[in-house]
């Protein structure tokens, strides 16, 4: 698996903080990170490096993928570009790993 230097750490607030958000704007959660959120509250202390970058992933690809007006709104662009370069990123990461594990 390729590396990753950055470390994150997702907490309950965070948590707290993706569905207040989507709840807010009333923007529903996909399937994807609802499943990652679910699977965090119910054991907050084991869930681990990898599945917090997959929540990350689902953050980011929740956002680019919406077609709810507001992520359009000019309000969001950092946002909504942000997240696209994190989606790409974490896409392509992916696909790197998918490609060198079909070698071995």
């Amino acid at each position: 698996m390729l590396s990753d230097p950055i470390k994150v750490v997702v907490g309950p607030e965070d948590i707290k903080n993706i569905e207040e958000f989507f709840g807010h704007f009333r923007i529903p959660i996909p399937e994807a990170l609802q499943t990652q959120i679910n699977s965090f509250k119910k054991d907050p202390s084991n869930y681990t490096l990898d599945q917090q970058k997959l929540l990350r992933a689902e953050v980011a690809h929740a956002i680019v993928s919406s077609d709810h007006e507001l992520m359009k709104d000019g309000v969001f662009d950092n946002i909504t570009n942000n997240c696209d370069k994190e989606w790409f990123e974490i896409q392509f990461q992916r696909d790197m790993e998918d490609a060198f594990s079909k070698e071995d």
